[in-house]
């Protein structure tokens, strides 16, 4: 916010405000919620509000429900950022507490928000985990095991993802993530090279899944045909 805006006038304050909020969701419903939520304060309360958006403490809400009227959209909001001076894309410093394994820059720049995350269902914190190495497998499966073990994506979890039109997603997590060594190998690398990976590039590195493979051998020694 500009700081001759900020310690003047309230009515050219909240013009403002509401201005940049309905250039980001055109329609007039955020720009009209902002427009009340503010005349309701007081001088003082307008004033620390006015404080927190300048310290990041607190920032303008824009609500989009979906299904709603209101749609973002992204080209628009990124021609919106470059003509109020931020920059969306941004390099990532890739950081290592192995003293082994230097910090080092991205050379590509990445999309960069805040965003906020919300659990679809809550979870126990001892279901949660975060690999030491990718060292460990199961010499049955394949799958990467004990301190290699990464957390679990459940059957409700993948339906959510589904659901949501995550297919590239589930992707990596039930294949490359979930047991394809070979796919899993040639992703590390793709990343530890140029701080990136692409399904479509390593496709050609899969050796399946370990569990798929392990399971479609037990029911054949079974004499139980199967489609694995």
């Amino acid at each position: 916010m500009e700081t001759q805006i900020a310690k003047g006038d309230r009515k050219a304050v909240t013009q403002w405000l509401c201005d940049r909020i309905e250039e980001i969701a055109p329609g007039g419903i955020n720009a009209k919620i902002t427009r009340d939520q503010l005349d309701a304060l007081s001088a003082e309360q307008f004033a620390q509000l006015m404080d927190d958006y300048h310290s990041g403490e607190d920032q303008p809400t824009i609500y989009v429900p979906n299904g709603g009227p209101v749609q973002l959209d992204t080209k628009r909001n990124i021609a919106l950022g470059k003509k109020w001076g931020h920059e969306f894309m941004q390099h990532l410093v890739i950081g290592s507490d192995d003293p082994n394994t230097p910090t080092y820059t991205t050379p590509p720049k990445y999309f960069v928000v805040d965003l906020m995350w919300r659990r679809q269902a809550q979870v126990g914190i001892l279901g949660i985990s975060v690999p030491t190495h990718h060292n460990t497998t199961d010499h049955r499966t394949g799958a990467v095991t004990g301190d290699s073990a990464a957390a679990k994506l459940s059957g409700a979890e993948a339906n959510l993802y589904q659901a949501m039109g995550m297919v590239k997603s589930m992707q990596e997590l039930l294949n490359v993530r979930g047991g394809d060594d070979g796919s899993r190998r040639a992703m590390e690398t793709e990343i530890s090279r140029s701080g990136e990976a692409s399904l479509a590039t390593i496709e050609r590195y899969s050796t399946g899944v370990g569990v798929t493979n392990a399971m479609r051998s037990m029911l054949m020694a079974m004499h139980l045909n199967n489609t694995l």
